[in-house]
């Protein structure tokens, strides 16, 4: 994240977290927007306001970077006005994504990254080859 912000790119980053109790030590110090369980309905059905307006927002990329198949995040990834959303290949999930990696759900997620980085680089190449 803090390569493609030096890079002047816009980012955004929603994070899930399981707990419904926050620890409020740690708020502080998260750079990014962040929903829980209780910000859900019973469909686990994210309704949060900034759940919503992530949705909304028509970002050039959406990356899911979860490795678990939370399906709060898969239901924002599916919903995502983004141009090009992507994710960790699992069966259940491509309606969620228009480009998805098949990785290991071990994988780290900084190999995850580098291999989103890696192919983004090729077709990003390969667009300003042909353009």
């Amino acid at each position: 994240m803090t390569q493609l912000q030096h890079d002047r790119k816009e980012v955004k980053a929603l994070g899930y977290v399981k707990n419904k109790n926050l620890i409020s030590r740690f708020l502080p110090k998260l750079s990014y927007d962040f929903f829980s369980v209780k910000d859900m309905n019973w469909f686990y059905k994210p309704v949060k306001d900034k759940v919503m307006d992530f949705i909304q927002k028509d970002f050039d990329l959406l990356i899911d970077l979860d490795m678990k198949d939370s399906l709060p995040l898969k239901y924002i990834s599916g919903l995502s006005m983004s141009m090009c959303r992507i994710g960790r290949y699992s069966e259940g999930s491509t309606s969620c994504y228009d480009f998805m990696l098949d990785v290991n759900p071990s994988t780290p997620v900084t190999e995850f990254i580098r291999q989103i980085t890696h192919y983004l680089t090729i077709i990003n190449n390969d667009r300003k080859a042909t353009g």
